[in-house]
């Protein structure tokens, strides 16, 4: 915790900022944020650690390019319930930084408010990425002591039921070389060990989730993303990620059917940029429903949908970039029937 707060005072620091924060996506609950840290002018902000704040309606939806959030003013206006929150007086301006681990996870945000318009410098920005590096580092480091401790635990416990499966079974043998009733001592026998199997966890739980370890994909939930942007492609493989989707990725047409190929029957869903480099997004849509007829396609783009060249016949919605957590979630449900 200590080192939580110690980068959520120096993002303040860094960016001249009024306020530091450091916010946890809780797992489990990808809709929820929760204060792990916050600093104002190098104090801590004690009354805000563990609030708990609602990631639709606040700045932290709505990401530009790899995982920024930023509203260099109007954060009072357009988000008033997440300023007051956080401000009693207000705030004008919002940077947030999304982080995740290894495995591209969502873990949380490291953000900065500020009563004035923010306008970060590189070097600001710079010193935002590697306290997001660190936020992750020291979020991992606490999960894994937490379940390392949960471990221990678990395994003090098991050994004490052991233990008393053992003084049960001794009690048994001791009946039945008596010649006494043995009714009484199998059913005490037969509880403890039921105490004793609750806490050895299942095998699939035991080995840890393997590379195929993906639930919602063996369910037919699989989305393509489809940008020939690597980043803007990661960012909404990430929003679908908290809205529960598993998700493949690609950044040209020709990776794009190939994807089709091989996993075509586990695609619930296609979100494809209409401007791919040197092609049509459209006529991109077109030979994916092409080859798989009844798979839903959801276009973006950056121009309004009117502006767009070409037949929109086969596609099931649209999204104008940038878009919010909330808007993708209610084109991709739509588009599916989910």
């Amino acid at each position: 915790m200590e080192g939580l707060r110690a980068l959520a005072n120096e993002l303040a620091r860094s960016l001249g900022a009024r306020t530091g924060l450091v916010l946890e996506l809780r797992p489990g609950e990808p809709r929820r944020l929760c204060v792990r840290a916050a600093c104002s002018r190098g104090e801590e902000r004690a009354e805000l650690v563990g609030l708990e704040l609602e990631v639709v309606g606040s700045p932290c939806e709505r990401v530009f390019g790899p995982g920024w959030s930023f509203h260099a003013r109007g954060l009072l206006r357009l988000f008033p319930a997440f300023a007051l929150a956080l401000e009693p007086d207000g705030a004008e301006a919002f940077l947030g930084l999304v982080f995740a681990d290894a495995r591209g996870r969502t873990l949380g945000q490291v953000a900065v408010l500020h009563d004035r318009a923010l306008r970060p410098t590189r070097a600001a920005r710079q010193a935002m990425r590697a306290c997001a590096a660190r936020a992750a580092a020291e979020l991992l480091r606490e999960r894994a002591g937490a379940l390392l401790d949960a471990a221990e635990r678990r395994e003090r416990e098991l050994a004490e039921h052991l233990a008393e499966v053992q003084r049960r079974a001794d009690l048994a043998l001791d009946a039945c070389r008596a010649g006494t009733p043995l009714a009484a001592h199998l059913a005490e026998l037969q509880g403890a060990l039921r105490r004793a199997a609750a806490l050895v966890p299942p095998p699939d739980e035991a080995a840890g989730p393997g590379p195929l370890a993906e639930p919602a994909a063996a369910r037919g939930e699989y989305v393509l993303v489809v940008d020939d942007e690597v980043i803007v492609a990661r960012s909404v493989a990430r929003m679908l990620g908290h809205l529960g989707f598993a998700t493949l990725e690609a950044n040209d047409g020709e990776h794009a059917l190939e994807l089709l190929e091989r996993h075509g029957a586990e695609l619930c869903s296609a979100v494809v940029d209409a401007s791919l480099e040197g092609a049509n997004g459209l006529d991109l849509v077109a030979e994916l429903r092409a080859r798989r007829a009844d798979l839903p396609v959801v276009l973006m783009s950056g121009y309004e949908e009117r502006e767009l060249r070409g037949s929109r016949a086969s596609v099931s919605g649209f999204l104008r970039k940038p878009f919010t957590l909330q808007e993708l979630a209610a084109r991709v449900h739509a588009a599916t029937g989910a």
